[in-house]
């Protein structure tokens, strides 16, 4: 299961155990998306979009905390 699926099915409030290893995958997956998002059409981008934008608010609110 990847860190956006994972992010996603987290219950409210959740916080990551190791904050320095989930913010590392968090930015590995905004970069494996940024990868799909350059050759992807249709669905397939607009599914890389969502998972960017979904993934650096994450990544944004776990670096707050």
């Amino acid at each position: 299961m990847g860190i956006y699926k994972k992010l996603k099915e987290a219950p409210e409030g959740w916080t990551p155990q190791n904050k320095e290893e989930c913010l590392s995958r968090i930015e590995n997956g905004i970069k494996r998306n940024e990868e799909i998002k350059k050759n992807a059409t249709g669905d397939r981008l607009t599914e890389a979009e969502e998972k960017i934008t979904f993934l650096t608010a994450k990544k944004t609110e776990i670096s707050a905390l």
